[in-house]
């Protein structure tokens, strides 16, 4: 067809004189407006040569942007190559998870683990061709242009799965173009990289779901409490409505909106053809039910075990790397720990509030304290608490308090005593005495009852925990002596050596004098604390693994006879409360309270575990006079116990054969005789120690005999000595209600002062 046809038929030659034509070529002044002087094939050339310049200048703009984008986003090895922060889990002995450490909480598992109807789910609601398309479509980048162009502001994303994933594992949520066209690159780079499959579950393991989750086993474990594979229909369906806006639809936050959400979710596979129309609608009308198990137990514990991973892996290994700490915790234990403690510490501050006085205008200070529970066999921590509430304070009273021990600490120079060849039947003057120092100042040491009982054995001072006696004990197998016993048992804390050692002045905190006290019912061997058994990396290979540390530091024969002597505490002394709330099995402790009642302490033990309470405030304001250990201590440490042996018996102590039980008189510290009457009483002695002569106070004097003179009035020499030290710390506990060796005392002999 030839040129001069085509002119001769121009359909605008034909048109009528009224045709609109001049109009609608002045409204579109912007078209290009034939030359007739051209013949129309060049007009056809202009039109494909402007069309080729225009193809290669957008072609230049797309390959421009590329090469500008490529140099900014990983290459395809980085990709391979990538490790998404993992959680590290901390387990208890028995394996049980007690909490996570995470930057992003965060589990990865297989997508066999992930319900058929979950996938479908978050297929339905995010990309539903996500198996047809490339990794981006085209449909839906337009749909969002035109809906974000209609509402004036970034309405709608239009992002494939693939393309999610991309901005997730490398990209910033912000939303700009050059965001979006690093995300097609990348979504197209994934895309071409991996298969489908490997996609998906990539994508359930790295998106996030709110609430701290990352991955979806991560969020059904913070949402519902249980692992991915038990969802149900309704719990997919939500879960797979959470990644769109995970702040907005978060259930605990918006329960409502979330609902909604899900309901949307169950419609479109209900449209799909995932779900019948009953299927929809009955999972529409199940309930929201929330359950996490991501609740942290033990925190002072966790606390305590984070801040030594710190120290060896460092911080990124803890929140990236996915370590698997296994520890000495046992959640049982802890949880019956816990639960005595708050029970014990409510009974306490009822008992202490009304004697605390709080300036107006201010909260009343909360009572604190802090438990540890050790196996001494093996050193591991079994049970630990370091306040009354986590939350608010994150201070770990159980290993970062120092705090005066009162007469809790008596047992290391009764210990040091018998390892100078001391006998639990040797007798000391509880008498008034002074002590000088070079500067001229005095002290002159006192019993709480500021009463003197004259001659007292050993066994007697301990088990009533006599003042005086332990100053002068102290006085006589030298400050130096004790310390270095008191260090081979596990007291780290840098002890004053003065005199008013003997009345617990240093500070020390209870996880170590827990471990000390555990020395005595495990044979003289002491065992490092341990809190981390085993840490192995994300794959399983084992970066650290820690066995118990054991070193004899006491003589077995020297740890039977306190194990003896504090026993005897327990039965009739000032511990004797935990018999009164009905502990009745073998066991072993020592209270202690200063003298100004700001400390009270209970340290305790049985053939398998030691444990320590303490009480007090943080502002080491007074409690309260008479608040001792025995009262607000002892039984919390009774309560863990009559948890602990509720349905068995702890096995009895086991003594050396260098060790015998020999009975004695109490008053005289020899061989009783009838006269003894209820003086009787039965320790341990290393073999050819024990009182040879029969007692003869008692067959001198009766029951009405004068045995001695006033003690109260009449002091030993006064004794120089280097320094006092600091302000003493006084056990107040030797008040306490105290049961006789044998039957009741007769009133008019104990009180009787006795000299020998």
């Amino acid at each position: 067809m030839d040129n001069d046809y085509l002119s001769s038929h121009d359909p605008r030659e034909s048109a009528p004189e009224n045709d609109l034509s001049p109009k609608i070529e002045s409204r579109n002044s912007f078209r290009f407006k034939k030359n007739p002087a051209l013949p129309g094939w060049t007009w056809r050339r202009i039109m494909i040569l402007l069309c080729c310049v225009g193809a290669s200048i957008a072609g230049g703009i797309v390959f421009g942007v590329l090469i500008t984008y490529l140099g900014e986003i990983p290459l395809v090895s980085d990709l391979k190559a990538y490790k998404p922060s993992l959680s590290t889990k901390i387990y208890d002995a028995q394996g049980d998870l007690i909490t996570e450490l995470f930057s992003e909480q965060r589990t990865l598992i297989n997508l066999d683990d992930v319900p058929k109807q979950l996938q479908q789910a978050m297929l339905a609601i995010e990309d539903n061709n996500f198996y047809q398309h490339f990794g981006i479509q085209f449909s839906g980048i337009l749909r969002s242009l035109l809906v974000n162009f209609l509402h004036r502001r970034y309405q709608q994303g239009g992002s494939t799965i693939t393309q999610q994933l991309a901005r997730n594992m490398f990209l910033t949520r912000r939303k700009t173009i050059e965001r979006k066209i690093k995300e097609i690159i990348l979504a197209l780079q994934i895309e071409r990289t991996y298969t489908k499959r490997e996609i998906l579950e990539m994508y359930f393991n790295q998106i996030y779901f709110g609430n701290g989750a990352y991955g979806i086993e991560s969020a059904s474990r913070s949402y519902f409490g249980k692992h991915v594979q038990n969802l149900l229909l309704p719990e997919c369906a939500l879960l797979a409505g959470l990644p769109r806006a995970p702040s907005a639809y978060n259930p605990y936050r918006h329960p409502e909106k979330a609902l909604r959400r899900r309901d949307l979710v169950l419609t479109r596979m209900q449209r799909l053809g995932r779900l019948t129309p009953e299927e929809a609608e009955a999972a529409k009308l199940t309930p929201l039910k929330l359950s996490s198990v991501e609740i942290s137990e033990a925190p002072y514990f966790v606390e305590y075990v984070r801040q030594q991973l710190e120290e060896r892996f460092g911080s990124n290994a803890i929140y990236k790397a996915g370590l698997k700490v296994y520890t000495s915790l046992d959640l049982n234990l802890q949880r019956m720990a816990q639960d005595a403690f708050n029970e014990g510490l409510a009974e306490a501050e009822a008992l202490i509030r009304p004697g605390l006085h709080t300036p107006e205008g201010r909260e009343p200070e909360p009572l604190q304290g802090a438990l540890v529970l050790l196996e001494p066999a093996t050193g591991e921590i079994k049970a630990l608490i370091g306040g009354r509430d986590f939350q608010k304070s994150k201070f770990n009273r159980a290993v970062q308090a120092q705090r005066q021990p009162g007469s809790a600490f008596k047992p290391f120079i009764y210990t040091t005593a018998f390892i100078h060849g001391f006998t639990q039947a040797d007798i000391i003057l509880d008498t008034p005495v002074v002590f000088k120092d070079g500067m001229g100042k005095v002290w002159k040491p006192e019993n709480f009852s500021n009463k003197f009982r004259g001659a007292t054995t050993l066994r007697t001072a301990l088990t009533k925990s006599r003042n005086v006696v332990t100053v002068k004990l102290l006085d006589k197998l030298g400050v130096k002596s004790v310390i270095q016993t008191a260090g081979k048992l596990g007291i780290q804390s840098p002890l004053k050596p003065y005199l008013t050692l003997a009345l617990g002045a240093s500070e020390v905190n209870l996880l170590e004098l827990v471990s000390a006290y555990g020395c005595f019912p495990n044979r003289g061997i002491r065992v490092e604390p341990l809190s981390i058994l085993r840490t192995e990396n994300a794959s399983g290979e084992i970066l650290e693994e820690n066995t118990p540390l054991r070193q004899e530091v006491l003589d077995e024969t020297s740890a039977a006879i306190m194990t003896n002597l504090l026993e005897n505490v327990i039965n009739r002394g000032t511990g004797y409360s935990a018999r009164r709330l009905g502990f009745k099995y073998p066991a072993g402790g020592k209270t202690g309270t200063t003298n100004d009642f700001s400390d009270a302490w209970f340290l305790g033990f049985t053939s398998e575990y030691a444990a320590g309470v303490w009480i007090g405030l943080d502002s080491h304001r007074s409690m309260g006079r008479g608040i001792t250990g025995g009262k607000v201590a002892c039984p919390i440490w009774t309560k863990l116990m009559l948890r602990i042996y509720a349905e068995r018996t702890p096995k009895k102590f086991i003594y050396p054969e260098s060790v015998k039980t020999v009975r004695f008189c109490n008053i005289s510290g020899l061989l009783p005789n009838p006269g003894c009457q209820s003086h009787v009483a039965l320790g341990a002695f290393a073999i050819g120690t024990a009182p040879t002569q029969s007692c003869d106070v008692h067959r001198a004097a009766g029951p009405e005999g004068s045995l001695g003179y006033d003690l109260n009035l009449s002091p030993d020499l006064v004794t120089p000595i280097e320094n006092t030290g600091t302000t003493p710390a006084a056990d107040a506990s030797d008040d306490a209600p105290v049961q006789p060796e044998a039957t009741p005392i007769p009133p008019s002999l104990d009180d009787r002062p006795v000299m020998f």
